[in-house]
């Protein structure tokens, strides 16, 4: 069963053909995938940006609060008259103090020897 030239030149055109729209059906399904990935990247960045800007806005918010607290502490610091340091009070004499025990020994032993 042989075949004829022409016969078999076109089953390996009609096989050439099926693998060239595989090959095209294949790259634009790529394209496609390829435009798809990159859209999503592209929005994921976008997301990413924003929330990336809004916590470091809270920051510099809540920076800009505690240098107002802070600003108004010290102006009434400033503000505020100064009171003359506190004297310290000059310690009272010593109270007297009994008999000393060197003095109470010697007393106890003269009584003994006596």
């Amino acid at each position: 069963m042989g075949m004829s030239p022409s016969r078999r030149d076109d089953q390996v055109e009609i096989v050439l053909k099926r693998a060239d729209s595989k090959l095209e059906e294949w790259f634009r399904r790529s394209q496609k995938a390829t435009r798809k990935a990159s859209v999503g990247f592209s929005a994921f960045l976008h997301r990413a940006k924003r929330q990336s800007v809004g916590a470091l806005r809270h920051q510099v918010d809540d920076l800009q609060m505690g240098l107002k607290k802070l600003s108004t502490r010290l102006d009434r610091v400033e503000h505020q008259p100064t009171a003359a340091p506190k004297k310290r009070r000059a310690r009272s004499a010593p109270a007297p103090r009994a008999a000393s025990s060197r003095k109470a020994a010697a007393t106890r032993k003269r009584k003994k020897a006596a």
